[in-house]
């Protein structure tokens, strides 16, 4: 997980980006152009719009209507993957903190059952808010289901899970424990632990 601030740091009228990525602890600073917006900041307002287009779209939907059938499976769904992605990084934090591990990676809890959990959490409850949205969405508004399918696809082939496998490789691609763990460990559906998790 991570995510972006646009502040004006220094008063000078200008924005000063900060995007952190939280699976490292790093916060990474971009200046932006003088001339107009960063670039940066117009690709994360794409990516925030479209991520929260089916939500939004409900919300300021004129339509009213009792929630359905549709929108409680929703419900269920955005539960689950909250908890799921709390859960992750709630593990992945304390894992972090402990001076007694043996390994930089994390291989128990939910990251025996996904190398990725808090981003497969995180896919399931966009999901969920589709549902939920669903029942109340005519015309154009049908356009922002792509939400979910947007955010999948940011975190599987974009950002997210690429390049922490990437760097997982580079970090610890020669440790034979590691290579087990990817072996034996889905990257991001979630699947039973086979074998140890250490």
């Amino acid at each position: 997980g991570g995510g972006m601030k646009i502040v004006d740091l220094d008063g000078d009228g200008q924005s000063e980006i900060f995007v952190t990525d939280f699976e490292s602890n790093r916060v990474y600073l971009y200046l932006r152009d003088p001339g107009g917006a960063h670039p940066l900041a117009t690709l994360g307002a794409a990516a925030v719009t479209l991520t929260l287009a089916a939500g939004m779209a409900a919300i300021t939907s004129t339509e009213r209507v009792p929630m359905g059938v549709l929108a409680w499976v929703g419900v269920g769904i955005w539960t689950f993957g909250f908890v799921v992605e709390a859960v992750a990084d709630g593990q992945k934090r304390a894992f972090k903190r402990r001076e007694d591990r043996d390994k930089d990676f994390i291989t128990d809890g939910l990251w025996a059952w996904s190398r990725h959990p808090n981003y497969f959490g995180e896919i399931v409850l966009w999901a969920g808010i589709a549902l939920i949205a669903a029942e109340v969405l005519s015309g154009w508004q049908w356009a922002t289901m792509i939400s979910p399918l947007f955010v999948y696809v940011l975190l599987t082939r974009i950002s997210g899970v690429p390049l922490l496998e990437s760097r997982g490789k580079k970090r610890w691609g020669a440790d034979p424990e590691y290579q087990a763990y990817r072996e034996r460990v889905p990257v991001l559906w979630p699947r039973p632990p086979r074998g140890a998790a250490g």
